[in-house]
């Protein structure tokens, strides 16, 4: 379901203004996907139908590498420090 986040005051990967789509869908094979507001607000769409802009889900440190993966579904990235 939707909710909003206990962070939203603290959270510097939320978009300034509007919502933002993540690039993780909601389920494998799904046309939805998670959003974010500007307040912090998180919910889900089962069809990704208007045009937005994508933001990072996260952000890894410099010392984080990628040793493995393609970033696919069937190839995930894997990661070593």
């Amino acid at each position: 379901s939707n909710y909003k986040t206990d962070c939203a005051n603290n959270d510097w990967l939320k978009p300034s203004s509007g919502y933002n789509w993540t690039l993780s869908p909601i389920s494998s094979g799904s046309y939805g996907a998670f959003y974010v507001y500007s307040d912090g607000y998180v919910g889900k769409s089962y069809f990704v139908n208007q045009a937005s802009g994508v933001g990072p889900t996260a952000y890894l440190n410099s010392s984080v590498k990628i040793t493995g993966g393609s970033g696919t579904t069937g190839s995930p990235y894997t990661l070593s420090l």
